[in-house]
């Protein structure tokens, strides 16, 4: 159940902002730049997050089909850039560079896709769009999950939160 509940929320927000982002000219100027952010849970899942999901392989082929589809919608996006999170603590921290080089490496033959969500959603879309790098992001902060159980309980779904 909490694997659906991650799956929706992801899904919501991907929604959402799709939706901000189709506005129609009339209501955004026209050198405003529009972006897209796309949430999802952790797909190599190494266990650091307050609820770590339990999920099939995203190498099975059935998930492959499924991550396909999805590179297929985020193309009709059409991103100039394609920030990718990054472990961006300090500027001299050697994964500020890690994420663009294996990217490199990743055009280049020589880098095959793990299970990272950044690797099988980031690097396929910037691939398949001709982007010669991607970009190394992060925003530190905690996760409110103290208001998430609260408005689980004002909402009636704290069963289902546990679930």
């Amino acid at each position: 159940m909490k694997e659906n509940i991650a799956l929706t929320l992801a899904l919501a927000v991907a929604t959402a902002t799709v939706a901000f982002a189709q506005q129609s000219s009339a209501d955004q100027p026209a050198d405003r730049a529009q972006a897209l952010v796309l949430g999802v849970y952790h797909m190599a899942n190494r266990g650091h997050d307050i609820y770590n999901m339990h999920a099939d392989d995203v190498l099975a082929p059935k998930r492959q089909a499924e991550i396909a589809q999805l590179i297929e919608v985020l193309k009709r996006f059409n991103p100039t850039k394609i920030a990718v999170e990054a472990d961006l603590f300090s500027p001299t921290n050697p994964t500020t560079n890690e994420r663009p080089k294996q990217y490199a490496d990743y055009l280049a033959g020589k880098h095959e896709l793990s299970r990272d969500e950044v690797e099988q959603i980031g690097f396929r879309l910037a691939k398949e769009l001709g982007h010669k790098t991607v970009y190394p992001v992060n925003a530190d902060y905690d996760f409110p999950y103290q208001r998430l159980v609260d408005y689980a309980k004002a909402n009636g779904r704290s069963r289902r939160l546990q679930s």
